[in-house]
């Protein structure tokens, strides 16, 4: 057990530090099920409120198929500091901080070119065939938001 902990800690890893934020989608492809769910994405309610079209749930490599392409394309050059690497059973927890710069579109947000940053968590769980089969995603909104630009109503 304690080996395919390991295992899975290494995967979520080379998942949220590389694969992702480099279009490694070979990778990506290999480690999650094609039935795998994104209980909630990162931005879901940020992208909601600006009445975006990337989905906030689902198949996940739909979503990384439809969502993440625009994401990455908006928010480029990202990189992530792992704080926390945690596993338990069949579930992994990483906290980590992003940055980004703001490129194209984000959120109804036209390009600034300014570095933005971010706390991050994901919480994902493996199925018994050792492939990810749900992601769960909760980032700081309403920071990032404001970073873009965004104004607070009251």
């Amino acid at each position: 057990m304690e080996n395919n902990i390991a295992k899975n800690k290494e995967v979520v890893r080379t998942l949220l530090v590389d694969a992702m934020p480099h279009g490694n989608f070979d990778f990506i492809k290999e480690v999650v099920s094609k039935d795998a769910i994104t209980q909630r994405a990162g931005f879901a309610n940020l992208f909601i409120s600006q009445g975006d079209a990337i989905p906030p749930r689902g198949n996940f490599l739909e979503w990384v198929e439809k969502g993440w392409k625009p994401l990455s394309e908006s928010l480029t050059n990202q990189t992530v500091e792992v704080y926390d690497l945690m596993g338990d059973g069949n579930k992994v927890l990483m906290r980590y901080h992003m940055t980004a710069i703001h490129k194209n579109t984000f959120a109804g947000v036209p390009a600034t070119g300014k570095k933005v940053e971010w706390d991050e968590i994901a919480s994902i769980e493996f199925g018994e065939d050792g492939k990810i089969k749900s992601l769960w995603f909760m980032c700081e909104e309403l920071k990032l938001a404001l970073e873009l630009g965004l104004k607070v109503i009251k």
